[in-house]
């Protein structure tokens, strides 16, 4: 059975899935990892759903990324990068160093700039390194 499955950017034990069940989908929502609730629908039905859900993805954020945008998610450890999509306490819109990513759906781990750290991020883009902070002359008192 092909199960698909939405994961909540705020708390990754929340979860919609969707599989197949002889004429119809079901979609199930879960809680705490825990069952929630089904929905049993036709497969019109469905793709009447992901047709809106695909329409409010694509307002959100202008559609889906081309190829050329691809470089952008080329990130490794030792990266400056910038938190697009996190979970939990992380800081959107948050710059520092890729400092490890995992292999699973909130893979990275981040240094702020500011020294604290953002753990279980989903998604971060690459950005450049920071300036050099500018440092102003010292002058001397007139006296």
């Amino acid at each position: 059975m092909t199960e698909h499955k939405a994961v909540c950017r705020a708390r990754s034990g929340d979860y919609v899935s969707a599989h197949s069940d002889g004429d119809e989908l079901v979609l199930t929502g879960h809680r705490c990892d825990a069952f929630a609730m089904d929905a049993c629908v036709t497969p019109a039905d469905a793709r009447t759903f992901a047709r809106g859900i695909l329409a409010l993805a694509d307002e959100i954020d202008g559609g889906e990324t081309t190829a050329d945008d691809s470089a952008a998610q080329d990130v490794k450890a030792g990266d400056r990068v910038e938190i697009t999509s996190s979970a939990g306490y992380a800081k959107m819109g948050a710059v520092g160093r890729l400092v490890q990513i995992d292999d699973d759906h909130l893979p990275y781990h981040v240094k702020e700039d500011d020294g604290g750290y953002v753990w279980f991020a989903a998604e971060v883009r690459k950005v450049d390194d920071a300036p050099a902070p500018s440092v102003a002359p010292r002058t001397r008192s007139p006296h």
